[in-house]
């Protein structure tokens, strides 16, 4: 996920990933130098060991999410950007049987 002025929102953001039922996933947050880096990765440090954290310098969102499409090692890809809250299990899996049907 492309991560610029998202500090105050990444940790809800994780937590509701990391809540649903899937876990057949990987996380790639992009830092696509946002001027809140120092606060965004230390928001980020109580999930380090559940992430992948790259920085970049500012290249604008599409740039960020081709810097993660390079980095993903799964096979399926969803992308949402900040501040995204799942807030259903719904939401997730129909996702990713969708994705996995096209």
């Amino acid at each position: 996920m492309p991560a610029y002025n998202v500090a105050p929102y990444i940790g809800e953001t994780l937590e509701s990933v990391f809540a649903q039922t899937f876990t057949d996933y990987e996380i790639i947050i992009v830092n696509d130098g946002s001027p809140d880096t120092e606060d965004l990765e230390r928001a980020l440090e109580p999930f380090r060991d559940r992430v992948r954290y790259f920085k970049q310098e500012n290249l604008g969102a599409g740039a960020a999410r081709q810097r993660k499409r390079c980095e993903l090692h799964a096979e399926n890809s969803l992308l949402f950007s900040m501040p995204t809250i799942f807030g259903c299990q719904v939401t997730w899996s129909n996702n990713m049987r969708f994705m996995q049907e096209t």
